[in-house]
């Protein structure tokens, strides 16, 4: 009996060591895997970084000096600058014989879809010299464009970074695809984005992400963790495929046929109809006078330019007229035109882009936005760039050609426009 039990203890041990050596040799192993897929990955050159870090007063900018893939419409390698936009680096000090444009836009000016020297704006700096009106000069296109941007952030950058480029211009990218509801809390909804509300005629900054009591603590923990996460591949793959995941589950499949896409709304091609549209009207006109102003003030003339909606473009008319009729108008220009007789009222030279690009799209049957032709939505591609920045060089030159990109005199300041 004494011997029996003995034996069993005896055979005991070795089960029980058999057991940790299995959970060590297991962990080895894993470890070791997931090694070789770091040093497979880094030699495969996945780079996929955290682009953007948060801001207490825009919200988020991208991280200057990240380079690396950029993955969404298409992957495409990019660089951010030092100043952290997707351009080159600028020097503050203007070199002589330079005309400077100071770029304002969202991710339709940024442009990761495409190479940067492909971007419309990139485009200007070989156009624009061309023109007789620029008398020679050289251009330089500094761009503060900004994925997810309204024009409160916008306005915001000018103010904080763009103005000490002592610009002669300053440029505004307005796409009607989304920057009417990024500019009001009711209908964005972002507990980042900065919003401004009129109060008795005058701009108020309501919200901005550095008003929220935890936001000390969030932008710290994001930056540790960018610091010790982010350059790991097999964690930005692993975020990859979860973003991937959740926009697949919240949007689906895109559909050229709806015209309610992820990210648009398809209520910019109507009349507002409801106060919280008419507000999204009413602070972005305010949010455009504001630019204009701040631009003036400081010695720089203002111009905009109304980029293309993808459904205004469609490389199909009857498709676009579809849409129309759907949304019950005769087409689909009404931002386009509302802008630019707001622009007309102020002064304020407009290129409104949609007639020329949709003329050219219908006749040649191409698709401006997206990288897939059976799937014209999205951004602008290599295409849709090169014929904005043609467009847009044109109605440059005229403005310039006629007197109205020479810096004017400093408008008086109205109470609509005034920011507290």
């Amino acid at each position: 009996m004494g011997l029996s039990v003995k034996s069993d203890l005896i055979a005991a041990r070795p089960r029980k060591a058999g057991w940790r050596v299995n959970v060590i040799v297991t962990l080895v192993s894993l470890g070791l895997s997931l090694l070789l897929a770091e040093a497979l990955l880094r030699w495969v050159g996945h780079d996929h970084p955290q682009w953007n870090k948060l801001d207490p007063l825009v919200g988020w900018r991208p991280r200057g000096g990240v380079t690396g893939w950029y993955s969404g419409e298409v992957d495409n390698y990019i660089a951010i600058n030092q100043e952290g936009y997707r351009d080159v680096d600028h020097p503050l000090a203007k070199p002589p014989g330079t005309y400077r444009i100071l770029l304002l836009g969202d991710s339709m000016s940024e442009g990761v879809e495409v190479a940067l020297q492909d971007v419309y704006w990139k485009r200007l700096e070989s156009i624009l010299p061309e023109c007789p009106a620029f008398s020679g000069r050289r251009i330089e296109v500094i761009s503060l464009a900004v994925n997810g941007y309204g024009t409160a952030q916008e306005y915001l950058t000018l103010r904080e970074r763009g103005l000490k480029y002592r610009p002669d211009l300053v440029l505004l990218a307005f796409f009607t695809g989304n920057d009417f509801t990024d500019n009001t809390k009711a209908l964005g909804r972002h507990r980042h984005r900065p919003y401004f509300v009129l109060r008795d005629g005058s701009l108020v900054l309501e919200q901005t992400a550095g008003m929220a009591l935890d936001f000390a603590s969030h932008q710290r923990f994001e930056y540790w963790r960018q610091r010790l996460l982010d350059p790991i591949r097999i964690v930005q793959l692993f975020r990859q495929a979860q973003t991937r995941l959740r926009v697949l589950l919240r949007y689906g499949r895109a559909d050229p046929n709806r015209i309610d896409q992820p990210g648009l709304d398809s209520r910019i091609f109507v009349p507002p109809a409801t106060p919280d549209w008419e507000q999204a009207w009413a602070v972005t006109e305010a949010l455009i006078n504001a630019i204009a102003e701040s631009a003036r003030a400081n010695g720089a003339t203002f111009a905009m330019t109304t980029l293309t909606n993808p459904f205004q473009v469609l490389p199909d008319a009857a498709t676009r007229d579809r849409f129309a009729k759907e949304l019950g108008v005769q087409n689909l220009t009404y931002p386009d035109r509302r802008l630019a007789e707001f622009a007309a009222d102020r002064g304020y030279p407009d290129a409104t882009l949609a007639p020329a690009l949709a003329a050219y799209a219908a006749e040649h049957h191409a698709a401006l936005h997206g990288s897939d032709p059976r799937e014209p939505i999205g951004h602008w591609n290599a295409l849709g760039h090169r014929l904005a920045a043609q467009e847009l060089g044109r109605n440059l030159c005229d403005f310039m050609a006629a007197g109205r990109l020479s810096p004017a005199p400093t408008p008086p300041q109205s109470g609509s426009n005034t920011l507290r």
